[in-house]
């Protein structure tokens, strides 16, 4: 149940009036922004990629990589 509610809020917040919104504003999708409380260097938000490339913010994945 836990579950399905992560993913359904998840999946609601990046439709906006049915239609797939990818913003680089979104600080799930990013990350947090430095100086928030949940910011943590080198590692962004569930978008791994964008346009073809690792995301900047995934610097920590992109060094393993």
């Amino acid at each position: 149940m836990l579950y399905s509610n992560n993913l359904t809020t998840f999946i609601t917040s990046i439709f906006v009036d049915g239609e797939l919104v990818i913003s680089d504003e979104d600080d799930v999708l990013v990350g947090a922004p430095e100086g928030d409380d949940f910011y943590v260097p080198g590692m962004g938000g569930v978008l791994i990629c964008s346009d073809g490339k690792i995301h900047p913010k995934q610097s920590k994945l992109g060094g393993v990589l």
